[in-house]
């Protein structure tokens, strides 16, 4: 295999030295085409990109370039793919909501807590301020799901997570 060779002279004219030699090597056009009928073959029988990147040693956006350019139609990745796979009904990661518990991986009403969020729920519609209403559960010596003290904050929470699931029920 016949290789080209130039010597193309370069000069920096910032600081006008002597002009410096650079040799570029041009390799033939039939190198590059073997590299092509190589990744398709290779794509073609199940590998991935990477995996071509690997074993020609060329980078991965060059493989899918070469591919694309030969027509060859690329395989969805699986990022792509999960999206319409729908999600398990299992348990999911997150902090459960005060009154609710997880059973059979499904989200359920926790009975004992409930009865809490009802209170804060009526009390909430007598027109009782937050603030008010986490004094009274901390004077009765009821706590949150941790052992700590309501704030005006949880009961907040509290009563907009009961409203949206009240709009999303009718």
């Amino acid at each position: 295999m016949n290789f080209n060779f130039r010597v193309k002279w370069w000069t920096n004219p910032s600081n006008k030295q002597r002009p410096q030699p650079h040799v570029i090597i041009e390799l033939p056009f039939l190198a590059r085409v073997h590299s092509r009928e190589r990744i398709s073959d290779l794509y073609v029988n199940g590998n991935s990109l990477r995996e071509i990147e690997r074993q020609l040693n060329i980078p991965k956006t060059t493989a899918r370039g070469v591919l694309i350019a030969s027509g060859i139609e690329m395989r969805t990745s699986l990022n792509h793919q999960s999206k319409n796979v729908p999600q398990p009904l299992g348990m999911r990661s997150g902090t459960i909501p005060f009154g609710f518990t997880y059973l059979n991986g499904k989200l359920v009403i926790e009975p004992s807590e409930y009865k809490v969020v009802l209170e804060i729920v009526r009390r909430h519609q007598k027109d009782e301020s937050f603030r008010s209403i986490a004094r009274h559960l901390n004077n009765k010596k009821v706590t949150t799901r941790l052992g700590k003290k309501w704030t005006h904050e949880i009961v907040k929470r509290v009563i907009e997570r009961q409203q949206k699931t009240k709009r999303r029920k009718s």
